[in-house]
């Protein structure tokens, strides 16, 4: 009789960019409440001196900013393909 399993690999998967580390999700879900939390405190505080359309334009130009510092930090560690780089040459501005 034949055996159709397939044979053991010699040698064991490299680890590479696949693997997260535990403790990665257990910080992102932690800095993802501080921050939301945070939002809440200042959005409270500056209610009371600024109407609803301003604080939103705020708001807006805040988290564009922010995305387009981790956009750029991006582009410029390497993780964008060359290709994205030449497209699109400032993100700041693509994220606005």
């Amino acid at each position: 009789m034949t055996s159709t399993a397939a044979p053991a690999p010699s040698q064991p998967a490299p680890s590479g960019a696949g693997e997260v580390p535990g403790w990665l999700p257990l910080a992102a879900v932690g800095t993802t409440l501080l921050l939301w939390a945070s939002a809440f405190v200042a959005i409270r505080h500056l209610g009371q001196d600024f109407s609803a359309g301003p604080l939103s334009l705020g708001r807006l130009l805040v988290g564009a900013a922010v995305l387009g510092v981790v956009a750029h930090a991006e582009v410029a560690v390497g993780k964008v393909p060359a290709t994205s780089a030449t497209v699109y040459p400032t993100p700041a501005l693509v994220t606005l």
